[in-house]
């Protein structure tokens, strides 16, 4: 049996960035207050396609993006 003192596994902290962009190729802006896990979009962002960029930083760290979606309607 091994026990491992001191070792203790912490999560990585999280950070969420919303883009958008015109196109699903296109060149991805930050969205100004999409910043958490969850996001209403603003009317202004109805026929653009939105992901969100996740950085992790802590005890992992890295950049993931997720898919794009276009948002149909917003507001």
């Amino acid at each position: 049996t091994l026990t491992w003192i001191g070792v203790t596994p912490v999560s990585p902290t999280l950070a969420y960035q919303g883009q958008s962009a015109d196109a699903i190729t296109g060149a991805y802006a930050n969205v100004s207050g999409a910043t958490s896990a969850t996001y209403t979009p603003a009317a202004g962002l109805a026929t653009k396609y939105l992901r969100v960029k996740v950085t992790a930083t802590g005890s992992g760290s890295g950049v993931q993006y997720s898919n794009a979606l276009v948002v149909a309607a917003a507001g």
